[in-house]
């Protein structure tokens, strides 16, 4: 097949060298099946039409999808196996009285195609309290934003 076919090297898999787990002796260590994988983000800025394509994409391509720090939805059940990520609002692991608990966190993973966990320790991608921007922030520069 010529290399410009739209199907060319759809037969080719590029698996993970490392087996997740398998450092710790995990019963259910695996090898992903790809070294491409779909990152997580935000339930909240994505619909749940896209959430469901990404999914059946995930399974269509043999990699795993990230479910971001909103959750796991019904959305995210569409075939492709999950990465988990358990941020600092504890989204589905939350007790009666809002704290975290384990005992969810086993259920929902449970009950769902989750493959591994990721533990988000804080929000990198904005400056200060998290999800909250400061009015005005600094840059290196010196020049304040918003300019």
């Amino acid at each position: 097949m010529p290399p410009s076919a739209p199907t060319a090297a759809h037969d080719v898999r590029l698996p993970c060298a490392k087996v997740l787990g398998a450092a710790r002796g995990r019963a259910k260590a695996f090898r992903p099946e790809s070294v491409v994988n779909i990152s997580g983000m935000s339930f909240g800025s994505l619909s749940g039409n896209a959430i469901t394509a990404l999914n059946k994409g995930a399974a269509l391509a043999g990699c795993l999808q990230n479910t971001g720090e909103g959750g796991l939805s019904p959305y995210h059940r569409n075939g492709g196996e999950l990465v988990f990520q358990l941020g600092t609002a504890y989204f589905g692991c939350r007790d009666e009285h809002g704290r975290f608990s384990l005992d969810r966190l086993k259920d929902l993973v449970a009950g769902a195609p989750v493959r591994a966990l990721e533990i988000k320790l804080s929000q990198g991608a904005k400056p200060s309290l998290g999800g909250l921007l400061p009015g005005a922030a600094t840059w290196a520069s010196g020049r304040s934003w918003p300019p």
